[in-house]
C-alpha cells in the first residue's frame, strides 16, 4: 500500500491506471505527443 492520506474523519489512497488504446491500435502517438502527455498527466 503506497502513502495513506489522514483528513478529518477519512482515511485514503488514490491511485489512476490510464489505459490509452485507438481505433484499430495505429501508432498515432508520436514522440512529441507523447512527451506532451507526460508533462500534462
Amino acid at each position: 500500500m503506497g502513502n495513506l492520506t489522514h483528513a478529518r474523519t477519512v482515511v485514503y489512497n488514490v491511485n489512476y491506471h490510464i489505459v490509452w488504446s485507438v481505433k484499430y491500435r495505429r501508432e498515432v502517438l508520436t514522440e512529441k505527443i507523447a512527451d506532451r502527455l507526460k508533462v500534462i498527466l
